[in-house]
Parts: C-alpha cells; structure tokens; sequence
C-alpha cells in the first residue's frame, strides 16, 4: 500500500476450500491518493504442496475518509496487467518444490505499487467464470510475518 508491503497470502488451500486473508489498511493510508497494489503470483503447474488451479484474485471491503467511500470489490476500479518478466523457459515441475521463477527486474514495472505508477497499457481485470472455488472462508493459521524463529532447546546435543 503506497509502496509498504503489507502481507503474504493467503496461505495454501485446496481449490474447493478457499481461505482468504483480512488486513487493516488504515495504517498504510495516507491523506490524498493511495495506491493498494496486489502481485497475484500463478506459477502454472501443480506439484505435491500446490494442486493446478487458475490463478486469481478477489477483494471485498470499503474505505471511508469523511462523506467519501471507496469501494474495494472486485472488479470494480481495479486494473491489472501480466507481469512480462518471468522467464517461460524456467522449469515448471519439480516434485520436491515448486516451479522456478526467474524474473528479470529490469523488465519489471516501475513503481508499480506507489502513487505516480503509468497504468496507461493496464486493462480491468477478467472474471473467472465458472468460479473454479468453493466457498470463501478466513485464514485458519496465523499471517507470515518477519520474525525471527529458533527451535527450542531440549536438552539433546
């Protein structure tokens, strides 16, 4: 939001059992425009962490500055644009771990998620339809955050 990362998500789920995420903007805001930017990430191909699915991309929620109220919801105002970067050589399949993304920033879009961004060659988003998901439901496990993590100590050398 405005060029801060505000959260990762949401987290893993098979297909007929979305989760969705919940996030507070209200500290990333600022008076005048505010640019809330989402990088959808779709890899393309399944593995044994992540079943094939369609990549997507839902939102729902009202912003509200005195008389003023912006509405969320998508498709609504929002604007999306495929990001021309990621290699499509790079392998796709690895039973291990997921598809290798390669992605050449220079090739990135400058100051995408920040006030100022050109959106001039960015098109309102498709929906999906039929929906390929079932019914949304909160995140069940707590948001990734930057923390720091040891094991405990057990005693064993």
């Amino acid at each position: 939001i405005n060029g801060q990362f505000a959260g990762y998500g949401p987290c893993r789920f098979y297909p007929e059992y979305p989760e969705y995420d919940t996030y507070d903007l209200g500290p990333y805001l600022k008076s005048g425009r505010n640019v809330l930017a989402v990088w959808v990430c779709n890899p393309g191909s399944p593995n044994f962490h992540r079943l094939y699915n369609p990549g997507g991309f839902i939102a729902w929620g009202m912003i509200e500055a005195g008389e003023q109220r912006f509405d969320l919801a998508t498709p609504g105002k929002w604007q999306s644009r495929i990001a021309t970067g990621f290699d499509p050589t790079a392998p796709k399949f690895s039973f291990a771990q997921g598809p290798i993304q390669i992605f050449d920033e220079r090739e990135g879009i400058s100051v995408w998620d920040q006030p100022g961004a050109v959106t001039g060659d960015w098109v309102v988003p498709e929906p999906v339809v039929p929906c390929p998901w079932g019914a949304l439901a909160p995140r069940r496990i707590p948001h990734l955050d930057h923390e720091e993590r040891f094991p405990a100590f057990n005693g064993c050398n």
